[in-house]
């Protein structure tokens, strides 16, 4: 009798699920090890953060505040972070989210500015 209801609660919640458009097999399948890796990737977070924001669209600044907050050492490291903040659209955070990916990716393509460094400080 326990488990029946706790099946017909499972029911309930997917359901619920698949009206709000989330149904399973809109996921895909993750093993432990690619979660664990994708849970700690902030640039990932931030492209799933971004996918949604564009299916769900919310305010700029509200976008802008997240994504600093999720790539606030990586922002900084590339001297983004003004660019960032001043953005008005999500496909300009979209943009600076690229650039941070591919920056980690092949790192001697960037170059550290230090006028930009200088005007940042003041």
């Amino acid at each position: 009798e326990k488990c029946v209801k706790k099946l017909s609660k499972i029911k309930a919640k997917l359901a619920k699920l698949k009206d709000y458009g989330l149904s399973g097999a809109t996921f895909s399948r993750l093993k432990l090890h690619e979660l664990h890796r994708t849970g700690t990737d902030k640039i990932h977070l931030a492209n799933e953060y971004l996918a949604l924001v564009k299916k769900y669209p919310i305010k700029i600044r509200t976008v802008v505040f997240h994504t600093r907050r999720m790539l606030l050492d990586e922002l900084t490291q590339y001297q983004l972070m003004e660019e960032c903040v001043a953005a008005t659209s999500v496909s300009s955070v979209q943009s600076i989210v690229d650039k941070v990916e591919h920056y980690q990716k092949t790192p001697d393509s960037f170059t550290f500015d230090r006028d930009k460094a200088a005007k940042e400080k003041e």
